[in-house]
């Protein structure tokens, strides 16, 4: 597992913003910026990830990349990059919930300048879809070939420079929002975690 590295205002634009931050809110208000060097790339199955947001020791998300074959009356193939909030209940990711066909928790990619705060609707599950693609194929009694190809997630097909909204508790039992921000490529297939 690569060392994360805590760097404080290295970025014109992150200073910035982080002093309209500052003096938007209380004094008690605090922006702890850390950049992951290098980025984590996930592009190869069971590659995965964990962050430590607040450095406690604790690890609050994680991330995997999977992709796996299942057989029953058909051949199934599941390609998925997960984002998970775990650790404490408490801990969530922006996102919906999807009762399309099978339960599903979808981590919304947000664009640079929108808000994260209680506005959003927030989701605690270990396993969040980031990005999916299943291919199922079967063969009829006839022998006729069906191939049925579903794909989805706010990630996907790709998505560059996007944020994952996040809310969690720190060691002290105070409430925080951040953001931890990734770019999907590939089709779904590589997950680049880049700083929060």
């Amino acid at each position: 597992m690569k060392k994360l590295k805590s760097t404080k205002y290295d970025l014109p634009n992150y200073s910035a913003f982080a002093i309209t931050f500052l003096c938007m809110h209380s004094a008690e208000a605090k922006v702890v910026y850390t950049d992951i060097e290098p980025d984590y790339v996930l592009d190869s199955d069971w590659d995965h990830a964990m962050l430590d947001i607040d450095n406690n020791g604790s690890v609050e998300f994680s991330f995997w990349n999977i992709s796996y074959y299942t057989f029953s009356f058909a051949t199934t193939y599941i390609e998925k990059i997960w984002a998970g909030a775990i650790g404490d209940s408490r801990n969530e990711i922006a996102g919906v919930t999807s009762y399309h066909v099978s339960l599903k928790y979808l981590p919304y990619a947000l664009p640079i300048g929108l808000s994260i705060n209680s506005e959003l609707s927030f989701q605690n599950w270990a396993y969040q879809r980031m990005a999916w693609k299943i291919s199922f194929s079967t063969t009829s009694w006839e022998g006729e070939v069906f191939n049925i190809i579903s794909n989805g997630g706010y990630w996907y097909p790709e998505k560059t420079d996007h944020y994952l909204g996040i809310h969690f508790v720190d060691g002290d039992e105070k409430y925080h929002y951040g953001w931890i921000r990734c770019s999907v490529l590939d089709s779904g297939r590589t997950l680049i975690i880049k700083d929060y």
